[in-house]
């Protein structure tokens, strides 16, 4: 998800088509406590307009279809504690939802939905793989707690050792994407339930239109690594990881497929020796991989990050060629390891609760303004209910439709308001 997505000309024309919707909305009262979201739906990869998908307001039943250049625009309840969240699928698509859409007061909130295809790149030369998987981003020294070790630098004796009797409830992370990537601690910081975390950080760190078992070893070292930074104490001192490629990508958006991964591995990490993995992971780790496992399917490819822990891609191959489950990877990307589940077995060693330290840590982790022209095709109406109103417009006509859907609004609330 992405605001601003729409260009200088564009803009002034929504401008304009707002002005206009608040006239109608006045007669209703109802602009103090109505705003709009307003959007695109695009291909991820390509950022190619989808027109025909369906978007809807989560928990409030109402729906419309995209236009020809993927726009879509919904009335809803505004202000400071008014959060909506979105769903959209499209044939072809990966189903997502996307939360945490604000709308201030009388305002509108621009939305960019870019979906996944559901078929996966055939090799990691697919150009849109870059789209697919993040590049990776060390953090820069001063960004860092005192103590924190960057990548290969050499690592005291227990200085973030703790111990550790279950899985954390919550994650504090530094919204450093949504901070134009400040250097510093003072920005945003949302605690957010852990479960949840990994869920919107695994269709961001790994394809997720990959195979399902591809996609459960994804969750298990996503969410140890998570673990892990909790327990020493956190990366930073505001929080434990940021949502940057410096730690793990997470976005307010979340797939039905990936959701199921994490679901199916819920509260499953790697130890060793009574202790959480440090679960790094890259895009390509070579074969051998920087710790020396053989990785036969990685043969002559170059390596794509820093080569330790888990080869997404990989991960992948195991999956397609071998029927490989993630007990396995796991087992395989980090010798001697075993995996422990939080009050389950999930079919591995271990399970129920665990003690011991974190071992030494090593930080960062590897992975490996879209125009379109709707025509003049009408705009349709899409529904109705209390102040808010669904639609599907074209931009040529969009200040007569807002002006209409204003108007509407407008009589509703009336008709509220009296108890009609």
């Amino acid at each position: 998800m992405r605001t601003g997505l729409l260009g200088p000309k564009r803009q002034d024309r929504w401008t304009k088509a707002r002005a206009v919707l608040a006239l109608g909305l006045a007669a209703g009262g109802c602009q103090s406590d109505s705003g709009v979201i307003e959007g695109r739906a695009v291909d991820r990869v390509t950022g190619a307009p989808l027109a025909g998908a369906a978007v809807g307001v989560v928990g409030r039943g109402e729906r419309a279809t995209t236009s020809a250049d993927g726009s879509f625009i919904f009335w809803v309840p505004s202000g400071a504690a008014q959060e909506h969240a979105l769903s959209v699928s499209a044939s072809g698509y990966l189903d997502m939802r996307v939360e945490r859409v604000l709308v201030p007061h009388g305002r509108a909130s621009g939305v960019l939905l870019e979906l996944f295809p559901d078929t996966p790149p055939a090799s990691p030369a697919d150009p849109a793989v870059r789209m697919l998987l993040p590049t990776t981003r060390a953090p820069a020294r001063g960004d860092l707690r005192p103590h924190v070790p960057l990548p290969d630098e050499p690592t005291g004796t227990g200085q973030l050792r703790r111990a550790l009797t279950s899985l954390p409830g919550t994650i504090r992370i530094w919204r450093r994407s949504l901070d134009s990537g400040a250097s510093s601690c003072s920005g945003r910081v949302d605690t957010i339930p852990f479960e949840k975390y990994v869920s919107g950080v695994l269709p961001h760190e790994w394809i997720p239109s990959w195979d399902r078992r591809a996609l459960e070893m994804g969750a298990v070292a996503i969410r140890t690594y998570a673990a892990y930074w909790v327990r020493a104490g956190g990366k930073y001192d505001c929080a434990d990881l940021d949502d940057t490629t410096a730690s793990q990508v997470y976005k307010d958006e979340f797939l039905a497929k990936t959701d199921s991964a994490v679901a199916a591995t819920a509260g499953i990490v790697v130890v060793k020796e009574g202790s959480l993995v440090l679960a790094e992971y890259s895009a390509e780790n070579g074969d051998p991989t920087a710790a020396g496992v053989s990785e036969p399917y990685c043969t002559g490819l170059a390596r794509n990050g820093h080569g330790r822990g888990t080869c997404q891609w990989g991960t992948q191959r195991w999956a397609t060629r071998e029927e490989k489950e993630y007990p396995w990877m796991a087992s395989h990307y980090y010798p001697g390891a075993q995996l422990f589940g939080q009050g389950q077995d999930a079919g591995v060693k271990g399970g129920g609760d665990w003690d011991g330290a974190v071992p030494d840590a090593e930080s960062g982790i590897d992975a490996a303004g879209v125009q379109g022209d709707a025509g003049d095709a009408p705009p349709t109406l899409v529904g109705t209910s209390g102040c808010m109103v669904a639609m599907r417009s074209s931009p040529k006509g969009t200040a007569w439709v807002l002006l209409l859907a204003g108007c509407l609004a407008g009589l509703t609330c009336l008709r509220n308001k009296r108890g009609e």
